[in-house]
């Protein structure tokens, strides 16, 4: 494992190491992901042209309605291609802001929006024009967060 990265494996042949990769994920796959249910009717409230709610089976609707969970995407990301594709770490819309408002404040800033939004007790919310890059690492990042136990001590990467 090469730390805030991933995996790499190495086998004889490429078959091999396929092999490996495999073994791998299918250990990882017996620690199951947590699951909750999200709050379709708030998060159509809340999206705008630009942001719909994401498939009723993906991971970060998990990760917005548990409280520590939104708490560990809000503070940093965990690997560099998170940071690539995803910006630096998740933004949580707050309670009175709906997508077009966290747009129009982001504007402000002169930053971006990002490829995904997570609605506290609600889910999240994917941008229509996310690359897939983007949404693999969103989904990756809900994998991730719903597989680690709740307080588990997690290593973002610094600003430098």
């Amino acid at each position: 494992m090469l730390g805030n990265h991933g995996l790499i494996v190495t086998g004889e042949s490429v078959a091999k190491a396929v092999e490996l990769l495999d073994a791998v994920v299918a250990a990882l796959c017996t620690t199951p992901a947590r699951e909750a249910a999200l709050d379709l009717e708030r998060l159509s409230l809340v999206a705008s042209d630009s942001f719909a709610p994401a498939p009723s089976d993906h991971p970060l609707h998990t990760v917005a309605r548990s409280p520590a969970r939104l708490a560990a995407a809000t503070r940093g990301s965990l690997y560099p291609d998170h940071v690539i594709f995803c910006g630096v770490g998740a933004i949580a819309l707050s309670h009175e802001e709906d997508a077009d408002a966290l747009g129009a404040r982001l504007r402000k800033l002169r930053l971006t929006a990002p490829p995904f939004l997570l609605v506290p007790d609600a889910g999240a919310l994917l941008r229509k024009d996310a690359g897939l890059g983007a949404q693999a690492l969103a989904r990756c990042l809900g994998d991730v967060l719903t597989r680690i136990p709740e307080g588990a001590p997690l290593n973002y990467l610094t600003e430098g």
